[in-house]
């Protein structure tokens, strides 16, 4: 093996990337907490817990389960 050559170590399993389009979801009408804005947001059926996480349309903030404002 030549010394300027590094060899590349091959991984020891197969990295699967879910495709999220094709994951279960439901839609949900949430305020954000920084500007007040409503709107539509999906909660991902994700195994083993739900995937609350929405970026928001108006402000741009990250609004992740703890900060999750359902509207009746």
């Amino acid at each position: 093996m030549n010394p300027t050559t590094t060899a590349k170590p091959k991984p020891s399993q197969t990295i699967v990337v879910p495709d999220f389009e094709q994951i279960p979801f439901q839609t949900d009408h949430i305020t954000c907490p920084k500007c007040g804005k409503v709107q539509s947001a999906k909660i991902l059926h994700t195994w083993p817990k739900y995937k609350y996480l929405h970026q928001c349309v108006d402000c741009g903030f990250k609004i992740t389960k703890t900060d999750w404002k359902s509207i009746e």
